[in-house]
């Protein structure tokens, strides 16, 4: 019986080092983001169109969750293989506040959804045009090649002579322009028309693209569009689901279901011209997918390979506009 009550004891006690050990680590909020795979969204439910659209629920965006860490999500970060832990600065830029950054990825969000809007009704055949301001300078980073070139509050309106007025259009663009080359922007500012020349340098996070180091927004881009378009993606932030915001307003408005039944997600931001470009957190939204049961994987061709260090059995394809993706949905 002693011997019992010794052991019930220790076990007690136990527990109690390890409560008073989780409260202080609930007190502890490290300087890291928690970010790990977001829950998948079936397209179908987040899209409406008003029209005789059908609906077949077989496509998904997929999401990647970041949160502020306290001391006990600090440590599940630690022991979680399929999470990470990433210092702020490398989430929000260390120029803008929590909610400027809020505010730039959801203006994103809106741009992706306009060019996915337009992407798609183009490839159905419709000519649509458009109202826009330009590219609004949120702020400059520190390494800004950009540096007392552009301005904070600088609207752009032209790169290299040809009209811009997305910002996810001018991301792309100088993402595919050579390293070290230069680029002339036209701007206002103080309602003067200047032109100014940047010499792009190689992109901190990925080297092979290019940089220009400005933080940016569009101002009042919207496609006149035939038809009405609604999305409902909540709290979602970002350009990352413009490709498959695509293939879902392509395949209500088309008599056949375009994933021929199969499940699919994806990611990859969208281009005017419809190509594909690289996102971030590939590895986390593949293992999401799979988790879903999709059977494939739609990735830009930049993002290739971290899908395939997070994916098991599910099929990563490759691609670099939306051709190839109408190509190999052809093809199954």
């Amino acid at each position: 019986m002693t011997n019992s009550k010794s052991l019930i004891a220790r076990i007690l006690q136990t527990f109690a080092v390890v409560a008073v050990l989780i409260l202080l680590l609930s007190q502890v909020t490290p300087d890291y983001y928690l970010v790990q795979p977001g829950t998948p969204l079936e397209l179908s439910e987040v899209i409406e169109i008003d029209n005789d659209s059908q609906k077949f629920g077989n496509l998904f965006l997929t999401t990647v969750n970041q949160s502020r860490t306290s001391g006990v999500s600090f440590l599940y970060g630690l022991l979680n293989p399929n999470a990470e832990l990433h210092e702020i600065e490398e989430v929000i830029p260390p120029e803008m506040d929590v909610e400027e950054y809020r505010e730039m990825m959801q203006q994103r969000m809106t741009d992706s959804q306009n060019i996915a809007k337009t992407v798609a009704l183009e490839n159905l055949g419709h000519e649509i045009e458009f109202t826009g301001e330009g590219i609004k300078v949120l702020e400059l980073a520190e390494d800004s090649p950009a540096e007392n070139i552009l301005k904070k509050d600088d609207i752009i309106t032209k790169v290299n002579g040809e009209p811009i007025y997305l910002a996810e259009e001018l991301v792309g663009y100088i993402e595919n322009h050579p390293i070290g080359e230069t680029v002339e922007l036209t701007i206002e500012r103080n309602n003067q028309e200047e032109l100014k020349t940047v010499e792009t340098k190689a992109h901190p996070d990925n080297p092979d693209n290019s940089y220009l180091g400005v933080f940016i927004k569009t101002v009042k881009w919207e496609p006149i569009l035939p038809v009405d378009i609604n999305f409902e993606t909540g709290g979602i932030g970002g350009p990352s689901a413009g490709l498959m915001f695509v293939l879902e307003i392509m395949n209500q408005l088309t008599e056949e279901d375009l994933s021929q039944g199969r499940v699919i997600a994806g990611t990859g931001a969208i281009d005017l011209d419809g190509s594909v470009n690289a996102v971030g957190g590939v590895r986390h939204k593949v293992r999401a997918a799979e988790a879903q049961g999709a059977t494939y994987f739609l990735v830009p061709e930049n993002n290739y390979e971290e899908a395939q260090q997070g994916a098991e059995d599910i099929k990563v394809v490759k691609v670099t506009n939306i051709e190839e993706v109408q190509d190999f949905l052809e093809s199954l």
